[in-house]
């Protein structure tokens, strides 16, 4: 994450307070932790220059990490004007608590020296909070994947820029209950990230999106942590086209044949983010009274069984006219760190989602290669 020195430090260092050691403190663990490339380390350069003075009461390492951020101050430009969330370490006379506020079209979190002084892991790596290992994971090599000049023109730079997170798996709907203890625990930045279990175009949010929006809206709110909540009906969706492509066939060829079906039916709709790649539609959920059941009808028609002989649940209807795709998507995907085939054609139905998803990771978890210091 991008950490911005503000210019109350050299205020606040020059004044004979108590504050001036806590501010020391904080700048030696920003320093630390540019140093392991999990955060970089801006300012202006007036606000570089300034903190020179007070070189002589820093120890090498801090002065050697501040000094080469200083240099790099024009090669991070582009990834300072990309971002739209950031961290601000403040003097306590500007906060006393964090606290998020606004900076043109970024959100900056203003972190008081005294907090950082207390709790360094306020600068560790930023959490990643998701359902499961497999989300975080396949998160992670999804926005490594479309970071390409191909696939969203002009974004390819950011393949360069090393991404540093944690992953904390919540454990499905337990994933309200993971940030409600982040929140409370008030040390770790992050985010948490949901699929929004859209079942059709404008349906209401699904229960684990909804838990984790209730908790995070309880007061106090968190200004350290932040829920996203995807526009998608589950992460699967937001996998490229290709990829599923590629996998299915490592599966079985019934699965390709599925998969090849479901292309047919909606390969140039907008909807792709709600299609239940998992679950399919049955004919039972056609003709239907209910939204989502109208919805689908008006894209895959009307049920073709005989009324006389129809199944009177869904669970005993056995015919698909959406059919489904084997739940080892996700798993498989996730294995291994080569990257997605991704293609201009993957982006039909989830353009949105894949910018919100790369805006949100390079804001939060970019950082650097290990700073070589003497």
């Amino acid at each position: 994450m991008i950490v911005f020195l503000d210019s109350s430090l050299v205020a606040g260092l020059e004044e004979t307070s108590e504050d001036r050691g806590q501010i020391l403190n904080a700048l030696s663990v920003c320093a630390q932790q540019a140093r392991e490339g999990r955060h970089l380390l801006l300012a202006d350069r007036k606000t570089f220059l300034g903190l020179e003075s007070f070189y002589p009461e820093m120890d090498s390492q801090t002065v050697a990490a501040l000094r080469r951020s200083s240099e790099k101050l024009t090669v991070r430009k582009q990834i300072r004007d990309f971002v739209t969330r950031a961290v601000r370490l403040v003097s306590d006379a500007i906060a006393t608590s964090p606290i998020r506020r606004s900076n043109g079209t970024r959100v900056e979190i203003l972190l008081p020296v005294s907090s950082v002084d207390t709790s360094s892991s306020l600068l560790a790596k930023p959490l990643l909070m998701v359902e499961n290992i497999n989300d975080g994971l396949a998160y992670a090599k999804l926005v490594k994947s479309i970071a390409d000049d191909r696939v969203l023109t002009g974004l390819g730079w950011l393949s360069r820029i090393p991404l540093h997170y944690e992953i904390a798996p919540g454990g499905g709907d337990t994933l309200a209950n993971l940030f409600s203890y982040h929140k409370d625990q008030g040390d770790r930045l992050g985010i948490a990230i949901v699929d929004g279990d859209y079942r059709y175009h404008g349906s209401p949010v699904g229960t684990t999106a909804r838990k984790l929006l209730t908790c995070a809206s309880k007061a106090p709110e968190s200004a350290l942590l932040e829920p996203i909540v995807l526009g998608v009906r589950t992460i699967e969706n937001c996998l490229p086209r290709a990829e599923i492509a590629r996998l299915v066939e490592e599966i079985d060829p019934i699965q390709v044949q599925n998969y090849n079906l479901i292309q047919t039916l909606l390969s140039s709709s907008p909807h792709w983010g709600v299609v239940p790649i998992k679950k399919g539609v049955r004919c039972f959920e056609l003709g239907q009274s209910s939204d989502e059941s109208e919805f689908w009808s008006q894209i895959l028609g009307a049920r073709t069984c005989d009324r006389a002989s129809a199944c009177t649940t869904k669970l005993q209807c056995v015919t698909y006219a959406l059919p489904p795709v084997s739940d080892q998507l996700l798993r498989r995907a996730a294995d291994g760190e080569r990257l997605f085939i991704v293609t201009p054609a993957c982006l039909q139905g989830v353009e949105d989602t894949w910018r919100e998803l790369l805006n949100c990771f390079y804001s939060l978890f970019c950082g650097s290669e290990r700073m070589a210091v003497n």
